[in-house]
């Protein structure tokens, strides 16, 4: 079976992670594993939501999309200071033959390791940081969010979050 991992930490789950999928499924992989790393981080800058918030978004986007719901599975990874006990760590957990990152970190961790990285190109279009910049600042991103992510995020007060979190850091 092929399986592969995408790992990501989905600060918000947004349009480019769900072309990922779909590219991935599209590709023939018989497993998806979408892993949710920095799990044990919420409430911060880098990570305002919580691991059930990221599931969820993640879960919201595979209900509409059935024929990639059946061979998804997610998971949580935290974080290690030891990078090769972290990389050891996931693949121990998941099993797969397969990456898929646009964390050039990640990347060069599996690289290193011998891993077959899949690369996909939205990382400027779509970039999490970006999002929760315009989130915080009360801007329009509902053209980087799926409508359904967008229903979640507004019912959570995701800006309002954002903004409690990030002050005046911005």
């Amino acid at each position: 079976m092929t399986c592969v991992a995408y790992i990501g930490r989905f600060q918000p789950f947004h349009i480019g992670h769900a072309h990922v999928i779909k590219e991935l499924h599209d590709e023939g992989y018989e497993l998806i594993r979408v892993i949710i790393g920095s799990a044990q981080e919420t409430y911060t800058p880098n990570n305002p939501f919580t691991i059930d918030e990221r599931k969820q978004m993640i879960k919201i986007f595979l209900s509409e999309h059935p024929e990639i719901q059946k061979i998804t599975r997610i998971e949580e990874q935290d974080d290690d200071p030891d990078d090769s006990e972290w990389v050891n760590s996931i693949v121990e957990k998941v099993g797969f033959s397969d990456i898929a990152s646009n964390n050039p970190d990640t990347i060069k961790l599996f690289e290193d390791n011998g891993f077959k990285v899949y690369r996909p190109f939205y990382r400027l279009q779509y970039n999490g940081k970006n999002i929760r910049r315009i989130m915080c600042e009360g801007g329009k991103y509902d053209d980087l969010v799926s409508v359904s992510t967008l229903k979640f995020l507004n019912t959570i007060n995701a800006n309002e979050r954002l903004q409690k979190i990030y002050g005046d850091k911005l």
